[in-house]
């Protein structure tokens, strides 16, 4: 358990080209949450938390290790994600607080101490703040509209939507490419804003913000037509 710990703290996940492995995207959930005095992270939260960071992730040209989610009654979910978050619960880098066993079972997590280590010594690898500003920024959108309302606003995520919409549900998500509905809006997004205001740099965030109005906005509409 030793050995696998030192791995992960000491081989980067990082790389010149802009390669970043999951697992520095779970902590860096984790780091922010409590950042924001939110507690325990549920496995529902790190799950949507998690697929909020991957799906925005081609905004900042990174190059991620992408997990498999597949579209449920209850969302976008991944076996993996959740055997990649026990991984680092195994290792120390996240406290497990709870578990029940079984696919319904629940579970309670937080950064440990160690974690907080891991992510200190990734500091100055390449790329790391811009996936540090990306869940900063994901994180703080999901603060102001509300921790209890993350499930309701990934629901509303577009890539997700379009298959529950269509009824296919048990189907694999794709987050790449142009599959991945959310790149497009925001890129679009990118589109109007500079036609519109005429300046010659908008910042990722600003459409961050713009992306999240939007599903806010997607959220109360399907609640008026329920």
């Amino acid at each position: 358990m030793q050995r696998f710990g030192m791995n992960y703290l000491e081989q980067s996940q990082f790389s010149e080209n802009d390669y970043y492995n999951v697992n520095d995207a779970i902590l860096c959930w984790l780091w922010h949450t409590e950042r924001l005095n939110w507690g325990y992270q549920s496995k529902i939260q790190m799950q949507k938390g998690v697929y909020l960071i991957q799906i925005l992730s081609p905004l900042y040209n990174l190059a991620e290790e992408y997990v498999k989610y597949f579209s449920y009654n209850y969302g976008p979910f991944s076996a993996q994600l959740q055997g990649k978050i026990h991984h680092l619960c195994s290792i120390g880098l996240i406290d497990l607080l709870y578990y029940e066993p079984g696919n319904n079972g629940k579970a309670k997590y937080r950064i440990s101490e160690k974690g907080k280590l891991a992510l200190k010594k990734l500091e100055l690898l390449p790329k790391f703040e811009k996936m540090m500003d990306l869940s900063r920024i994901i994180s703080n959108m999901i603060d102001i509209y509300g921790l209890d309302n993350l499930v309701a606003i990934v629901y509303e995520e577009p890539t997700f939507k379009k298959l529950k919409t269509e009824g296919h549900f048990s189907r694999i998500i794709k987050l790449q490419g142009e599959m991945n509905l959310s790149a497009k809006i925001v890129e679009e997004f990118n589109i109007i804003s500079h036609q519109m205001f005429k300046r010659e740099q908008i910042t990722v965030e600003s459409l961050i913000v713009a992306y999240f109005d939007y599903l806010r906005a997607s959220l109360a509409n399907s609640k008026e037509e329920r």
